[in-house]
């Protein structure tokens, strides 16, 4: 199966589940076309052993959804923790984690953004996270504030926002996992439930 079509079931499945339509481009992509981090998807079959990044949402009732999967494609002989990317992956969950531990009302958005920089940062790989860790989303799949280092947002509850970072190795691949949080009175509450372990997906 194609990138584009991998896309086309996605997309049909969110209609399925009464989405108007996606939210914004699906992005399918081995290994993130190599590092870039957004891309469309193309015709290229994937293949058993890669990294597929897949980026999506919905606009469901006027309001948008934005979630980012990495997944490893099955098939005989792969193994997730012989990847060279395994490690690349635990280091951006942890980051994510961190920043998602990190939401609370009276947090200004610039700490959220530290929070995970500071993960991929400490472990070698700052140079290459090069956008922001998350934005506000609504009506509009990217909104303010944003997950930056210069946004001094105070966080309130109700916001709704991402939280995306990812690292992006030139010639080797790349890898983001993304939610949208919403911010509580306590902390926040990640509204999605699928996993976030290095999954394994059907034979190719």
């Amino acid at each position: 199966m194609s990138e584009r079509e991998i896309a086309a079931e996605l997309e049909w499945f969110m209609r399925q589940q009464g989405a108007e339509k996606a939210s914004f481009d699906t992005i399918v992509r081995q290994r993130l076309a190599r590092a870039l981090p957004h891309g469309k998807a193309s015709d290229k079959i994937v293949a058993a052993g890669e990294f597929v990044t897949l980026d999506f949402g919905a606009l469901y009732q006027g309001y948008c959804s934005d979630m980012t999967r990495t997944l490893l494609v099955n098939g005989e002989g792969v193994s997730a923790e012989s990847h060279p990317l395994f490690d690349v992956y635990q280091i951006v969950l942890q980051a994510q984690l961190a920043a998602i531990s990190a939401i609370r009302p009276g947090v200004r958005c610039q700490q959220i953004d530290d929070a995970a920089r500071r993960v991929i940062t400490e472990a070698g790989f700052g140079d290459y996270f090069g956008h922001n860790t998350g934005h506000a989303i609504g009506i509009e799949v990217h909104e303010d504030p944003r997950f930056s280092p210069r946004d001094t947002t105070t966080l309130q509850p109700g916001m709704l926002l991402t939280v995306e970072p990812g690292i992006y190795l030139p010639g080797q691949g790349g890898v983001r996992i993304e939610d949208v949080v919403l911010v509580t009175p306590q902390g926040a509450e990640v509204l999605y439930a699928m996993p976030k372990t290095v999954l394994l997906t059907g034979e190719a």
